[in-house]
């Protein structure tokens, strides 16, 4: 997963928040990245897909140390450049978002599930994107409610955001990628809590199955 090893530990308190329909902490989102990545690459499926660290590449990094930022993104992308697409779970100001990012057909999509006039510029981790891969011309999307395709559910409140990036995620590693992006997320009602805990009842007893054989998880 990354070109390192990585020795993660999740905490009892942040697993009972998701039930709880609480905030996602980061560790949650980055096992469940491990997860989408892990089962992808089970043999069974074509997965051009890898995945960034969510806690080497959140705003707070981006802002404080902007190279260990890009050294991540370069070292994963060095490891995986045999796959087409990146997604990078991305938390600033206590909100999650989704990068889709393409190097190779040139693309970056943006998932946002709160409603605005975003564009990149709205996210310090593009201009780390933009530096990395300098010399190439992206072409960026943001992909949100009340704008021309593609579009993506969008929430009715604050602390869903870590359930949508989740959402997210599952839904490109297992329904979207293999055509994206001519198949793109294209609902646009507003999640409901009947939505996150259907997501909840699917999702939920493969990551105890897959990822509790024992209390960590080491990512390699």
């Amino acid at each position: 997963m990354y070109p390192y090893i990585l020795k993660d530990f999740i905490e009892i308190e942040a697993l009972l928040q998701v039930f709880a329909n609480g905030w996602v902490d980061i560790t949650i989102i980055h096992w469940f990245a491990a997860l989408f990545y892990t089962m992808s690459n089970d043999g069974e499926r074509c997965n051009p897909c890898a995945f960034f660290g969510p806690n080497s590449i959140n705003g707070e990094m981006c802002q404080r140390n902007p190279e260990e930022v890009k050294g991540h993104i370069l070292g994963v992308y060095e490891l995986h450049m045999d796959k087409q697409y990146f997604l990078a779970p991305y938390l600033a100001n206590y909100h999650w978002s989704l990068f889709i990012i393409s190097p190779t057909k040139k693309e970056v999509f943006i998932l946002d599930s709160l409603k605005g006039n975003k564009d990149k510029n709205s996210y310090l981790l593009s201009k780390v994107i933009e530096d990395v891969f300098k010399g190439t011309k992206f072409t960026w999307s943001m992909v949100e409610v009340c704008i021309s395709m593609p579009y993506v559910k969008q929430q009715n409140g604050g602390w869903e955001c870590g359930f949508m990036v989740l959402g997210y995620m599952m839904e490109f590693v297992y329904t979207y990628q293999e055509n994206f992006s001519t198949n793109i997320w294209k609902t646009t009602r507003v999640a409901t809590q009947k939505d996150i805990d259907q997501l909840l009842r699917i999702i939920m007893p493969c990551f105890f199955v897959k990822m509790f054989p024992n209390w960590s998880y080491t990512f390699k």
